[in-house]
């Protein structure tokens, strides 16, 4: 159920408070709290396997490179347990190399809810409450006890089933278990340290899924991508599930309207209103 972008009552859900949405909101688009997913892939392939699937996997990863283009859509996210169901409907402006800006409105049209993030870098208008939030996600991960690393993570990749950074190295390439593509692990840089196991259909050039993996081996997260649109010559997933956390939590976000957008960086930060109050992470 549609209605264009605005913050609207659904069957049997309940629809964020508009009093608490922004730090459910942010939480939210932070999957809720890590948990601990299956192990989908299968073998390490042999070296002569490996030669020729680094071949098509850096084939595959320059093809796609040039679509990293700023994109605005309409976004429903579904944030779900075991418990409860919050529906937030809004539009959602992503930009590389990892900006991205998410608008709510009441159903008058007007904004309710402004949420930014630059990297590292976080802000938050809530025009109920008359409070601005802002900081850097870092110190906002470990106030509400979440995972650092999916909070400052490379969420414009993330949302638009891009592969890792072609600068990050291949380890270990592995067989599916249910034949939908081939794993391929990559490393990230800095800290907190993370890998991600990616499953590329090779035949697509599409990602069918990713799995986030802390220091410690365990999967935090797993994304998958369904509904690819082509636009242009390049791919962009219309659904994007998040599952595997603690408590039966998920996340699915569902795009519709996709278009590229402006690139513009001011889009991407916000100015705190007069008179609200300020909370801030330093």
């Amino acid at each position: 159920m549609w209605f264009d972008g605005k913050l609207m009552p659904f069957p049997s859900v309940r629809v964020a408070n508009p009093a608490t949405a922004t730090a459910l909101l942010i939480i939210a688009l932070s999957f809720m709290l890590g948990g601990c997913g299956g192990r989908p892939w299968g073998k390490v392939v042999d070296e002569q396997a490996r030669e020729t699937l680094i071949a098509e996997y850096l084939r595959y990863s320059s093809a796609v490179g040039r679509c990293k283009l700023p994109l605005g859509a309409e976004a429903l996210i579904d944030a779900h347990s075991r418990f409860d169901q919050q529906l937030f409907a809004g539009s959602l402006e992503i930009a590389p190399p990892n900006f991205l800006r998410f608008t709510t409105y009441n159903p008058l049209g007007q904004p309710v809810i402004i949420l930014t993030s630059r990297g590292d870098i976080f802000q938050a208008i809530d025009v109920f409450e008359r409070r601005y939030r802002a900081g850097r996600l870092r110190s906002f991960a470990l106030r509400y006890e979440l995972p650092p690393h999916i909070l400052t993570g490379p969420w414009y990749h993330w949302l638009t089933g891009q592969p890792p950074d072609p600068s990050l190295i291949v380890d270990q390439i592995r067989t599916d278990r249910d034949d939908r593509g081939i794993w391929f692990e990559v490393s990230s840089h800095g800290e907190p340290a993370y890998s991600e196991q990616i499953l590329v259909d090779l035949s697509m050039n599409t990602i069918v899924e990713r799995a986030v993996v802390d220091a410690d081996g365990k999967t935090v997260a797993t994304i998958s991508y369904q509904d690819w649109l082509v636009l242009g010559s390049c791919p962009f997933p219309h659904k994007i599930a998040i599952s595997g956390l603690t408590f039966g939590a998920g996340l699915t976000v569902e795009l519709t309207d996709i278009n590229v957008s402006e690139s513009d960086a001011e889009r991407f930060t916000l100015k705190a209103p007069p008179g609200y109050l300020r909370t801030l992470y330093p």
